[in-house]
């Protein structure tokens, strides 16, 4: 059974799940660390941004406005917050402070969506899409929303970017050979290299914890999705499912031992793990529900 999913990565538009959990280490005082979650919900009537204490504690709208605030993303100080923002009929990127004052509209471009904000490691960065051209193209810019500079320039769409965990590269998604292929640039646009090079739809990337892999999900070998590895030059491109039915949305263990993906071959939709290589594969759910969204915790103990 094929699995419908969309080639590109959701350009704008309400996430369909009440919450989007992310988590930094914030001091309530000197001597006891403490972790904010920030999340989406619709408690108020819109999709707004709210904090809270892991604890369930102290719950705070954030950016609580009649506008649609969504994909919030921590600095990686944990000072600020980056989201979009649904401003005069179009998205915006934004960044507020993580108590949620001094909001700020960081692209301010009006004839055209901007989101998929990301952070770079050091947090010197933000890279982001941008529909202000003809299509969609990867932009960056200063954490102020300053020195905004145009990455791609193809008659595809490029989107979905994304830093290597050690800021060298920029991973994203293009339609500019006619399919989805995933390619990499440096942080400055240059040295743009198609990596999957494959008539099918190459999607849905995940680097590994040293950049030195990528592992996405195709459609090359059959009608179904499998997952692929590929090194960050496009080399040794490997098939590690080779399954009859779909297997999609890999994500990598923190030490980069493992990688815990969803799949449909036992009948319903169930969470796997294996090694990089392919080996080792294990189901970890048997229930006859729908399994999904695995994500591993920072220290790789829980799924």
């Amino acid at each position: 059974m094929r699995l419908v999913l969309p080639i590109f990565s959701l350009v704008f538009g309400s996430i369909l799940l009440l919450t989007t959990v992310l988590l930094a280490l914030v001091p309530e005082d000197p001597t006891t660390p403490r972790a904010w979650i920030v999340f989406e919900s619709t408690r108020d009537g819109g999709w707004d941004l709210y904090r809270m204490w892991a604890d369930g504690t102290q719950q705070q709208p954030l950016a609580a406005s009649p506008r649609h605030n969504e994909n919030a993303r921590w600095s990686p100080d944990g000072h600020w917050i980056v989201f979009q923002s649904w401003i005069d009929d179009n998205w915006e990127v934004c960044r507020m402070r993580a108590d949620g004052t001094h909001p700020q509209n960081l692209t301010a471009y009006r004839q055209g969506n901007e989101n998929e904000a990301h952070w770079s490691p050091d947090g010197q960065w933000i890279v982001f899409m941008s529909g202000r051209d003809s299509s969609w193209e990867v932009y960056r810019m200063k954490p102020d929303g300053s020195q905004q500079q145009k990455l791609t320039d193809s008659q595809g769409d490029n989107t979905n970017p994304r830093w290597s965990p050690d800021g060298q590269w920029i991973a994203f998604e293009s339609g500019r050979d006619g399919n989805a292929e995933i390619y990499r640039m440096r942080p400055d646009g240059s040295h743009q290299t198609n990596l999957t090079a494959n008539s099918a739809a190459d999607w849905n990337f995940q680097w590994s914890p040293d950049s030195q892999w990528l592992v996405f999900q195709s459609d090359r070998d059959n009608e179904d999705w499998d997952i692929y590895r590929v090194r960050v030059d496009g080399t040794e491109q490997q098939n590690l499912t080779s399954s009859p039915e779909s297997d999609y949305d890999p994500q990598w263990s923190p030490d980069g031992q493992w990688i815990v993906f969803i799949s449909q071959r036992d009948g319903g939709q169930d969470l796997y793990r294996m090694q990089p290589d392919g080996t080792e594969s294990h189901r970890l759910t048997t229930d006859q529900g729908w399994n999904t969204d695995p994500q591993w915790s920072p220290d790789g103990q829980w799924i």
